[in-house]
This record gives structure tokens, C-alpha cells and sequence, in this order.
């Protein structure tokens, strides 16, 4: 598996646990650290691709509901949203 997939796997696991722990930032990204040690490169890379995705969730989300037609933004799966807000985050910041 390429460094870039496990990245974006150990993000949307944190995602997730953001989402549903309701912890600071820092603490999330605390435990992402045991996952990623063994990689410098692969830390920071998940590191700033969690930081950015959570900054700038709102901005992400109005993305997504002006793409969406005929479906509500909360009818979307939390999982799907918390992708979506990844993939975009990617491809708008990095």
C-alpha cells in the first residue's frame, strides 16, 4: 500500500474520531502519532491533511451542497460527508 493511501486512511479514521469524540485538534492528531511514527513523511502528510480538512470544514461543505441536488446536506452518511470533505481538501489545498 502506498504511503499516500495509508495517509488518507489514518486521516479519515481520525476524521471520524474527531467527529464523534468531540476532542481539540491536537489531541486527534496526538493519537495519529503511535500509527505514523515509524514514518516521518507519512505524519506530516496525514498531520496537515487532518488540520486542513477540520479548518476548513465549512468551506468544504458548501462545496458539497452546491454540488448535491435534490438531497439534503444531513441526509448524507457522516462517513460519505467525512470523505467527501477529504477528497475535496486534497484537491482544493495540497
Amino acid at each position: 500500500m502506498g504511503k499516500r493511501r495509508k495517509a488518507r486512511e489514518l486521516v479519515l479514521q481520525n476524521l471520524y474520531a474527531f467527529e464523534i469524540s468531540g476532542n481539540p485538534i491536537e489531541a486527534v492528531i496526538e493519537a495519529l502519532s503511535p500509527f505514523a511514527c515509524e514514518d516521518e513523511e507519512l505524519f506530516d502528510f496525514a498531520a496537515a491533511l487532518l488540520r486542513k480538512t477540520i479548518h476548513n470544514s465549512e468551506i468544504l461543505d458548501r462545496h458539497v451542497v452546491e454540488t448535491v441536488k435534490n438531497w439534503k446536506f444531513e441526509r448524507i452518511a457522516l462517513l460519505d460527508r467525512l470523505i467527501l470533505r477529504l477528497a475535496l481538501c486534497e484537491l482544493l489545498f495540497f
